[in-house]
């Protein structure tokens, strides 16, 4: 016994390793629509649309993190009149208390949502929705109705020709006529959703199908054939991370293994599911479990425990109203009763499984006599539906003759009415395209003006922890130089005191010069502060004397800096060669600002993702250069990145083209550095490149035009 719990335990510890690896890359997906959920705030259908996205990955898992996101999600969509979201939140909730074995909450949920569906033309919500209502009619034992809606909902896939639908509305159908014990019937939907399914390569629709024939050679008695449609199924079910569903599948297994004396397969089956149940909080499947438990438990002679977990397992059958099940452990129960020798406990289950027996021997018979009358109907409806149809096709041949005469009389007059129509028609229909298009540009525009606002802001950015190093130094400065006066200031008092007024001279002569200093950093400090605010700015138009050197200078050390203060692992060497005959020039100093920045940090980032590749192996280089050429002076931006490929060289300078990845460039820089240069200046903005060696920007400003 001891070596048996020790093979136990070895292969549960191997089987909750995987099953928690699931749990982990679920967990992940939760925690990103979390994330969504909660950087969203505002309340409107953006955050509905998040909270329904979460509610039904929940479903797989957590099931009260479905219910609070899909309620949250049908109050707001009230509150906001947004019909789409209210209708998935009353289905999410129909689902969630079907998943909990509150069938009948499930039923007012779903039940509110079918006309939600009904006024959008949404069908495959709505078949959604007949879905649940079928698996909730039928666990109620209303047949009719369950049929009923499980034939609308497949007469909806074959309007819509959805093989998604198609393949779960036969599965249902399937299910329905299992319980109905019509195996024959039962077993052509599942084959026929089998069929649909594998041919669409729906993973979701053959996992179900799969199920479906495990239960009917199940019902067989044929248990190896449905141990093997289960294992089948649980492949895609692992495929497709629904945790929920391949512990319900397992939970089948292990059934079957404890009916073949399997015994030690089914413990470690039934601990494993248990384990991963709790974590989910998915307590709805745990009586299945307790049941398996208690039966293997008593097939090993294990008397007391088969009574705990048979006990645990009726009283929450008895709660959610599964007589069958109760009817099923009772037996159990009693039996080690028995065995224990306390007789009058097994007398009192006895008599609750002989009740059963006599209900489950009744109720077959009534179920079998439904069953008939259900295929018979069935088969009724079918036929007048072809009956009516043909009757449909004779008549529209003999009115098709009758009309054939009148078209032809009709055509003429039709030819001249179409002709007036279609020309009165475009005439509208260029009016309104018209003014949709001018709509359009005004939109574009003021689109234009905020992307165009945001890429400065998104710059300004990038300066501000490099000002905050830059502004450091004159504030320093002036801090140092004030500490100093007010010790010099100490210091002439004493001189005074003693009547050297030689020294006091001296020391007045001092405290003037670091006075000169003060004045001298502050204006620095200030000047840093003015560039940042006017960078922040939209530009004025207005040109301005500019030292060109300077301002290239200050850029690469801000940029510089600010990539420092975000990531401290960067570095870079940089270099300068700035002509020294070049003479303050006529531009708009923030606009041409921006340009050199933004070719700046463009370049920090291309070594930097260098030597992210090279390692140390790699000096990464950047260098700005300025030289007067002529009437024009010429700015060079140089790297020795991995350069940019010829196929996307052309594309540079297009707006919203980016080669960074997703939530790190806008595509906006070089495009509007692009039109501040050319349209602005009357410059050129060119770029000379080889793919893993080097890219040079030229910016070539004419001065005649400055």
């Amino acid at each position: 016994m001891r070596v048996l719990s020790r093979k136990i335990l070895l292969i549960m510890i191997l089987l909750l390793a995987v099953a928690g690896a699931k749990l982990y890359a679920q967990t992940a997906k939760m925690d990103s629509l979390r994330r969504l959920v909660n950087g969203h705030p505002q309340k409107d259908t953006i955050r509905v649309k998040h909270l329904n996205a979460l509610g039904l990955e929940a479903r797989k898992s957590t099931s009260e993190a479905s219910f609070t996101a899909f309620t949250e999600s049908l109050e707001l969509s009230r509150s906001l009149h947004y019909r789409k979201g209210e209708g998935i939140a009353l289905l999410g909730l129909g689902y969630y208390y079907r998943f909990k074995g509150d069938t009948k909450t499930g039923l007012d949920y779903t039940v509110q949502a079918v006309p939600v569906f009904k006024e959008l033309k949404d069908t495959i919500s709505e078949i959604t929705a007949y879905y649940n209502l079928t698996t909730i009619y039928e666990r109620l034992g209303n047949f009719e109705q369950a049929i009923t809606y499980g034939l609308e909902g497949l007469r909806l896939a074959e309007v819509k020709v959805d093989a998604k639908w198609l393949g779960l509305m036969n599965y249902i159908l399937g299910n329905l006529f299992l319980d109905l014990q019509d195996i024959e019937k039962s077993n052509a939907y599942f084959r026929k959703s089998l069929d649909i399914t594998s041919h669409a390569g729906d993973k979701d629709g053959m996992r179900h199908a799969l199920e479906g024939l495990g239960d009917v050679y199940e019902l067989k008695n044929i248990l190896d054939s449905a141990i093997i449609y289960y294992e089948r199924a649980r492949v895609f079910n692992d495929e497709l991370d629904d945790i929920r569903s391949s512990q319900q599948n397992d939970l089948f297994v292990a059934n079957l293994k404890e009916k073949q004396g399997k015994l030690t397969e089914a413990f470690v089956i039934v601990r494993r599911v248990i384990h991963v149940l709790n974590k989910l909080g998915q307590v709805g499947y745990l009586p299945l479990a307790h049941e398996i438990l208690s039966h293997a438990h008593f097939h090993s002679g294990n008397y007391d425990s088969a009574l705990y977990y048979g006990l645990k397992a009726l009283s929450a059958t008895q709660r959610s109203g599964r007589l069958a099940n109760s009817g099923v452990i009772s037996k159990t129960i009693a039996e080690s009763y028995a065995r224990k020798g306390n007789y009058a406990e097994a007398y009192k289950y006895q008599l609750m499984f002989s009740t059963y027996m006599d209900s489950l021997n009744i109720n077959s018979a009534i179920t079998k006599s439904a069953a008939r009358q259900y295929s018979f109907e069935l088969e009724k409806k079918q036929s007048q539906i072809s009956l009516l149809t043909k009757n449909e096709e004779l008549r529209d041949k003999e009115s098709r003759q009758q009309k054939i005469l009148l078209i032809v009389a009709l055509t003429g007059l039709l030819v001249v009415i179409g002709f007036s129509v279609t020309l009165w028609r475009n005439n509208r229909l260029k009016q309104k395209a018209y003014t949709q298009l001018k709509q359009q540009q005004e939109e574009l525009k003021a689109t234009q003006t905020q992307l165009i606002q945001s890429e400065k802001m998104a710059s300004l950015g990038e300066l501000t922890a490099g000002i905050a190093h830059e502004i450091q130094n004159p504030l320093n400065f002036v801090n140092n130089f004030s500490e100093l006066n007010k010790e010099l200031i100490a210091d002439m008092r004493e001189e005074i005191g003693k009547g050297n007024y030689a020294e006091v001279e001296n020391i007045s002569k001092d405290i003037e010069e670091n006075e000169e200093k003060i004045n001298h950093h502050g204006k620095r400090a200030d000047a840093i502060v003015k560039g940042m605010l006017q960078h922040s700015r939209s530009s004025s138009g207005i040109k301005e004397a500019t030292d060109i050197n300077a301002l290239a200078d200050e850029y690469l050390r801000l940029a510089y800096h600010g990539l420092r203060a975000k990531d401290k692992s960067f570095n870079a060497s940089m270099q300068t060669n700035f002509d020294p005959a070049m003479k303050p020039v006529n531009i708009m100093r923030q606009d041409i600002g921006r340009v050199i920045l933004n070719l700046i940090t463009n370049a920090f980032y291309a070594v930097d993702e260098k030597k992210k590749q090279l390692g140390n192996s790699y000096e990464p280089i950047v260098s700005v250069s300025t030289q007067k050429k002529d009437d024009a002076v010429v700015i060079k931006v140089r790297d020795n990145g991995n350069g940019i490929p010829e196929k996307i060289k052309e594309k540079i300078f297009q707006p919203f083209f980016t080669t960074k990845p997703t939530g790190q460039g806008t595509g906006l820089g070089l495009s509007m550095s692009y039109d501040i240069v050319t349209k602005g200046h009357e410059g050129t903005l060119t770029v000379t490149t080889q793919e893993g060696e080097f890219t040079e920007f030229s910016i070539l400003l004419p001065v005649q035009h400055i």
